[in-house]
């Protein structure tokens, strides 16, 4: 697993805690993150800070305590403090108790995880998400699912009212899948007329159990649960590719790939058996009609090995697909979500 981000809980002033087990008073700083670059692996989510769209969902719990106590579920969303520094804060605010210290763990607001139903294990430092579903946002990281696992493992004695800052680092859970589309000789010749008009993701698993534990270093992210029976699809967002040239082009964006960049994306899937890819295009024959075809049943795997030929939790899969007069081959190979010129699927 990469880390992607860096985020810190801040301290500001609200009114208002629901919580009542703990002892504060009204004049307790509230509990709050702020977004700051850090140990950073471009992901799907653009540019080095967490986006201040997305929502996140917090578990607190006193020191010493082996269940949630404190914040349960808590929702946190963005704020543009007097200060000017980012900060996300609870719909409900929350306050720093009085003496007891506390530890931290959550999850990004992600897919629906607003409805699913989700609970962090103290005792185990995990997260579990109960039928999470991507979805098709193209929001920065609107089906990234993104989790922090128990800020204990970084301050065995718990923060207290006196933190500025608690830094928490961000982990992906799903797969992410890009696509990339260029012409041959031929098709991608000066003047050519060959248009990638769709692409689709087919016959893939929509709907999971995930947990979610860095304490877990074998296996820190593991699905289970699938939906049985039942296949999703998945439309590549199209930026408006036009013609085809003998350069690799993001289908998504319409720009030159840059594998180090990030991208808004809505390619984003439950890790699982590689599904397949419903591929459109069309060209102008020699009379000048427009002929539109498709293919259907491209394989997306990325080994030959029955047991390796998985989709992972926190890998980036870069599938380049070359646009031919006569075929369509595919030649895949998996890859790592970091930043490497070398990691690629090539489809041909």
């Amino acid at each position: 697993m990469k880390k992607i981000l860096s985020i810190c809980f801040a301290a500001t002033m609200f009114v208002g805690c629901t919580n009542t087990e703990v002892e504060y008073d009204n004049t307790s700083k509230e509990i709050g993150f702020t977004a700051v670059s850090g140990n950073l692996t471009r992901a799907v989510v653009d540019g080095v800070v967490y986006p201040t769209t997305l929502n996140m969902y917090v578990y607190s719990w006193t020191n010493g305590s082996t269940a949630v106590d404190y914040i349960n579920k808590g929702e946190f969303v963005y704020r543009n403090a007097d200060s000017g520094t980012a900060v996300w804060g609870g719909t409900t605010p929350y306050f720093w108790p009085n003496v007891k210290t506390l530890h931290f763990a959550g999850v990004s607001a992600s897919g629906n995880v607003a409805s699913a139903t989700t609970s962090y294990d103290v005792e185990n430092d995990v997260i579990t998400v109960q039928g999470y579903t991507p979805g098709a946002s193209t929001a920065e990281g609107g089906n990234d699912l993104m989790y922090f696992p128990s800020t204990a493992a970084t301050k065995a004695a718990g923060y207290d009212k006196t933190t500025t800052f608690v830094p928490v680092a961000m982990y992906h859970t799903c797969s992410w899948l890009t696509f990339l589309v260029k012409g041959d000789a031929v098709t991608g010749a000066s003047g050519s007329t060959y248009k990638v008009t769709g692409l689709t993701v087919t016959g893939i698993d929509d709907n999971a159990d995930v947990t979610c534990s860095a304490a877990n270093a074998a296996k820190p992210v593991t699905w289970a649960n699938n939906e049985d029976g039942k296949t999703a699809t998945c439309a590549v967002t199209n930026g408006g590719l036009g013609t085809l040239t003998t350069t690799a082009i993001n289908f998504e964006t319409a720009a030159e790939y840059v594998l180090a960049n990030g991208t808004t994306g809505n390619v984003v899937v439950i890790p699982q058996v590689p599904g397949k890819l419903t591929l459109t295009y069309s060209f102008e024959s020699s009379t000048g009609a427009t002929i539109t075809e498709e293919v259907t049943g491209l394989d997306l795997k990325v080994d030959d090995d029955a047991t390796k030929n998985v989709w992972e939790p926190g890998k980036h899969y870069v599938y380049t697909i070359t646009i031919k007069a006569n075929e369509i081959l595919i030649a895949p190979t998996p890859v790592d979500w970091v930043e490497s010129p070398d990691h690629n699927i090539t489809i041909e």
